[in-house]
This record gives C-alpha cells, structure tokens and sequence, in this order.
C-alpha cells in the first residue's frame, strides 16, 4: 500500500470513529439501547423501551437517523448473496468498518462479537423469557445497508430493533409485517418486513417504514428469506415468491413448502446465493431455481432441517442439531455430523476472515461455538440468555465495545 492510500484509509477511520463517538441520538423512534449491566427483566413501552443485560462500555449514542443506501458510514451495498438470513460477506471489508457477528434470539435478544467469533459482548434482551406469543418473539434478523436489524412481535404489534454498530440500539414500530425480515440489495437496497393477511412493511434506513404491496397470503405467514432482488415467505399455506424486489408476488409451483417451517418459522429457511435460491423446509424438502421462478427443481434432504438454512459465503447450510446438509448450488447435497459429538448447531454465518460462527438454539453461555470448515467445530464464550435463533455477519460503525484495529 502506498503512503497516500496509508494515510487516506487513516484518515478515513479516524473520521469514522469521530463521528461515532460524538453524535446524538438519532431523530425518530425510541431511546438507544445500551448492553450494560448484567441479565434482569426490563422494557417498558414500545418508542422508549431499553433493553436489559449486556456487557458494560459503549462509545455514547450511534447516529441513527437520515443514513442513505451506501453512505454515511455505512456499509457498501452487498453483493446478491447478503440477505436476512444469509450469512455471507462482501469481498473487500470496508474501511473504516469493525467485522462482527451478531446473534439474535427471543426476547429481543441480541449478543456480538468483534473478535471473529472468539468471545461475545453486548448480551441484552427486552425480556428475558421464552416466549412465542410476545410483543418480544424474535420474527427475523438481517444485515445489510451498514444496518443490523432483528424483526420482533408475534401476535402483537410488530417492532424493529436496530443498529449500526451492534451493541447500542433503537426500537421503532413497523406497521405491518410480523412473519418475517428480508434484505434485497436490488433494484432498491431495502428491508422488508413481510407477515400473512396482507401485511407488508418496507424501509431503507431501518427507522422509517413505509407499506409496500404484500403477497397474496390470507394465512400465519412465518418465515422470509431471500437476497439480490428475491423474496420468499412461506407458512400455514403455499410459499409466494417476489423476483424483482417486490414489485410482485407469485407462488412457486412446485415449490409449495406448506408447513415447512416449524416453531414460528426458526427451522428451514429461503436464501439467495451462487446464482441460486433455494427454500429448505423443516421436514427436509429442498426447491432451487436459477431462472427467477421460471423452472423449480426439488428434492430431499435424506434428513430433517431442524435449524435456519442459510447460505454462508460460498455454499448452502442446512443444520439440524448435531447434523448439517450442505450445497453449493442447492441441488447436489451432502450430509455430515459435526465435530465433536457434543456440537448441536441451530444457525451459521461465515466472516470474511473465512471464520464460520454457529449458535444453538438453546442459549446456554457455552453454545457458541467457532470453525474453519463448518464441519468441525470449537467451543467459544458468551453469555447466557434466551433462545438464540439466527446468526449474520456484518461490518459496524467502530464503538467503545468494538474498537477499529
């Protein structure tokens, strides 16, 4: 690197990082949530409720508001292959920006780490109960935009909680859209937030929602995933499928994946990669498509897709406990059991250090697990809590917690 780029990409962090650690809170929704202090009941009403738990230490309050597609700090836009529940990376990390793996779980849960995986920090939660009917259930969790996103109320009004740097975050309303949380990067970066009978919400910053056409579902829609310009939901009826952005919906064909995602949408899953969107349903049933809907091919796993089916920079993952189907084009699957026989893996995501990160559902303070392969796997440290239900990979704005290196 010459001198200039050297003194350029300085200049840019220091940038960066002053901006973080000297701005205010955001206009628009609720408080800033804060990981400090240790776990314990906490929230009040929606717009200014605080989360609860963490580990203590942040830089001051994360800008939040009037953050374009690409700029103010933000994250480039992600290739095809970065959505809700996808896991991938962008080849370059951008400058400026911390890599960090962020968890999401009940209660409004969610835990990071800026260490590629090794230790977790930022543990706080809105409630500290597993509950499925909860203005807190976890309904959805995706990076993109520079923004980290979980969807969260199931049979109650739905809300966002959102950051830029993965350990200080603000809640906001989403109109409608409980059954799930979608990134697309084309023809418009944007969040969808997508639930049955109708309800369909959409945002660019994270903090202004906006309606936007919904699919044809008059049933309990429970999952969503996708990525470039592909949506998928699926539920208690015949998936529906949007290939351009959202701008329309239809159903799959073949592709029916009715009662394919179990316990509120938390096993299987829809993902975009490697020129292919696959769906996964819990039983393990398998769909692709590589033409936008044109043609389906489908199979079956050999085995159930007990966890969130995700694709991690360069294949498709389907775990299932101790267990994992993998793909790279999502028609030609393999089956392997983890190493050791102790692992139980719920979700994954992979870093650009080419680090894969696992979650079990459970919670527990010793199920984070850390692997070079996806297959073989170490234990790492973290707090407990409630029920982790999905993993991403992304870059944050730097923080007190999460400092630029």
């Amino acid at each position: 690197m010459s001198l200039y780029s050297l003194c350029r990409a300085s200049a840019v962090s220091i940038a960066v990082f002053l901006s973080v650690a000297s701005c205010g809170d955001g206009a628009g929704g609720g408080d800033v949530t804060r990981g400090t202090g240790g776990e314990g009941e906490g929230g009040g009403p929606q717009g200014g409720e605080t989360a609860s738990g963490g580990s203590a230490g942040t830089s001051g309050n994360t800008p939040m508001g009037g953050a374009g597609p690409s700029g103010q700090g933000g994250a480039p836009i992600a290739d095809a292959g970065q959505s809700a529940d996808d896991g991938g990376s962008v080849s370059t990390p951008p400058v400026g920006l911390v890599p960090m793996f962020v968890a999401a779980g009940n209660g409004g849960r969610t835990i990071t780490s800026c260490d590629d995986g090794l230790t977790w920090v930022a543990n706080q939660a809105y409630e500290n109960a597993n509950v499925d009917h909860s203005p807190n259930t976890e309904k959805g969790f995706a990076y993109g935009n520079g923004l980290f996103i979980e969807l969260i109320g199931w049979g109650a009004a739905p809300s966002a909680k959102v950051s830029r740097n993965g350990i200080d975050w603000k809640r906001v309303s989403v109109p409608k859209g409980d059954g799930g949380l979608i990134f697309v990067s084309a023809p418009t970066p944007a969040f969808f937030a997508i639930g049955g009978y109708g309800g369909c919400s959409t945002s660019t910053d994270g903090e202004t929602w906006k309606s936007c056409k919904a699919p044809n579902y008059n049933e309990n829609l429970r999952e969503g995933g996708g990525g470039g310009s592909i949506l998928g939901v699926g539920g208690d009826i015949a998936a529906q499928f949007s290939f351009d952005g959202g701008k329309s919906w239809k159903g799959g064909g073949p592709c029916t994946a009715i009662n394919g995602f179990g316990n509120l949408g938390q096993e299987g899953g829809f993902a975009f990669g490697n020129k292919a969107f696959v769906v996964v349903t819990s039983r393990g049933d398998w769909c692709q498509t590589a033409d936008a809907g044109i043609t389906w091919k489908t199979g079956k796993l050999g085995g159930n897709a007990s966890g969130k089916m995700s694709f991690a920079k360069d294949r498709f993952w389907a775990p299932n406990g101790r267990d994992v189907s993998f793909s790279d084009d999502g028609l030609t699957w393999k089956r392997e059991t983890f190493k050791p026989a102790t692992v139980t893996i719920h979700s994954m995501a992979r870093g650009d250090s080419g680090t894969y990160v696992g979650v079990d559902r459970s919670g527990g303070a010793d199920r984070f697990f850390r692997s070079t392969d996806g297959l073989n796997w170490v234990q790492a440290r973290g707090a407990g809590g409630t029920s982790l239900r999905r993993v991403v990979f992304g870059y944050g704005q730097p923080s007190q917690t999460c400092p630029l290196h």
